[in-house]
């Protein structure tokens, strides 16, 4: 094994564990500064082993009959547009092994380090020439190497708590995911016969391909990502009628697949509640009249979140599969939430003069006109459907949400447990308990 060898087995090793790792929130500038160093050397090897993988930086989106026809080149087209992250502190701080850290923060920190050696290793000329069966060895190495990466990305993502930066950085590589699993497919060890005989095994791939895999047993976390939805649709100083009919699209898929199983407190199923919401999503979903945002934003964070929900509700549907009977339930508890916001928001963007549409009047002076929650002629017709639809949430929220608890009985006790100051010291929370997990998201 060559010293470059061990130092790439030393960075999918670390990748690895932080797969493994339960979703925390690592410190996210170590994560960003390692992510660089890997993706780095990844794009090293491949321009040096590949060269039609060389070329300038683009900031294209790689198309998918490239993926199919050519992964190295979609893996290189890829790489070639990655954004370096903007960080405050230097790289020999943040992966510094001596600086006390979360766990998930020290896995990151050690796949930049090994990544950097790597890469020292790889350019000081340690490989030597490659045979073609060594040749398709090292490609199949970094690209295990990147797709993890991609995987990790979800979890940075939501650590991030909506720094623009991060989600600028991760968006800049869209599709690498795939390309390095396609390219991790071209030069597996038992593809199509090449010159050169067969390659040694990959412990590195070996590593990540287990913690993959364990990551996919973990239990589902759809109903935090709706609660994520719903924040960052709340928190959202300017949502455009695409963000709307997008937020409506996906949660009118989740009330289809949550009707399934879910069941109110009583044990009645929830389907006619579920129904009445989808269809009037679906209304809003598809309806319009032209309307568009004045002065439109990126909302990058919530893009990433609705197109991995839309993900997610894609593949159920491929599936044939519903969410079972726990997690459909704390869908259709959720949901409520996410149709008012959106109902709230479409208004508010309305009434405050952010939207506009075509002005198709008889007495229309100008092409376009502000959009209005008063004049039937220039009110879109998302605003109508998404008040149906939120006067179907209530009557959602009111069938399926537990009756509330009563009011406890006054008492002395009560009354001098609530005056007497607290003697408990107070507990630092983990990091890793506080962090929801989901990941990237939809773009038009």
């Amino acid at each position: 094994m060559t010293p470059w060898h061990a130092a790439v087995c030393r960075t999918a090793e670390s990748l690895a564990a932080a797969l493994a790792c339960d979703p925390g929130v690592p410190d996210v500038d170590t994560a960003l500064c390692a992510r660089a160093a890997v993706l780095d050397h990844v794009a090293t090897v491949l321009a040096d082993v590949v060269p039609r993988t060389r070329g300038q930086a683009t900031r294209r989106v790689v198309p998918l009959t490239l993926v199919e026809t050519d992964p190295l080149a979609a893996l290189g087209h890829v790489l070639r547009g990655r954004r370096r992250p903007e960080l405050g502190r230097s790289p020999s701080e943040l992966l510094d092994p001596k600086r006390a850290c979360d766990p998930l923060t020290g896995h990151w920190a050690a796949a930049g380090r090994h990544a950097l050696i790597a890469g020292r290793d790889w350019t000081g000329h340690a490989v030597g020439p490659l045979d073609p069966a060594a040749a398709w060895h090292a490609v199949g190495e970094v690209a295990a190497l990147a797709q993890a990466v991609a995987v990790l990305d979800q979890d940075l993502l939501a650590a991030a708590g909506g720094r623009t930066d991060v989600a600028a950085v991760i968006a800049s590589t869209a599709g690498l995911r795939l390309a390095a699993r396609e390219t991790i497919t071209l030069a597996a060890p038992d593809g199509p016969p090449r010159a050169g005989g067969s390659p040694p095994a990959r412990p590195d791939a070996t590593a990540i391909n287990e913690a993959l895999a364990a990551r996919s047993d973990r239990p589902s976390t759809l109903p935090k990502e709706v609660r994520r939805l719903t924040h960052l649709l709340d928190q959202a100083p300017e949502l455009t009628p695409h963000h709307i009919r997008a937020g409506a699209l996906v949660t009118r898929d989740l009330c289809v697949l949550a009707a399934r199983d879910a069941v109110s407190f009583t044990g009645a199923d929830l389907r006619q509640e579920l129904g009445d919401l989808a269809r009037c999503l679906h209304a809003a979903a598809r309806h319009d009249r032209g309307e568009f945002a004045l002065n439109p934003v990126r909302a990058r964070v919530l893009e990433f979140q609705l197109r991995d929900l839309r993900a997610t509700t894609k593949l159920a549907f491929a599936n044939g599969q519903g969410f079972g009977p726990e997690e459909s339930t704390a869908l259709a508890r959720r949901l409520p939430d996410v149709v008012e916001i959106l109902a709230d928001k479409t208004r508010a963007q309305i009434d405050n003069a952010r939207w506009a549409l075509p002005d198709r009047t008889e007495a229309a002076e100008l092409p376009y006109t502000f959009a209005s929650s008063t004049e039937p002629a220039h009110t879109p017709p998302s605003l109508g459907a998404l008040s149906q639809a939120a006067a179907a949430a209530g009557a959602l929220r009111e069938k399926a949400a537990p009756p509330s608890r009563p009011a406890p009985e006054a008492s002395a006790v009560h009354a001098l447990s609530a005056a007497r100051p607290s003697i408990r010291p107070a507990r630092a929370v983990h990091p890793a308990a506080v962090a929801p997990r989901n990941g990237p998201g939809l773009s038009r």
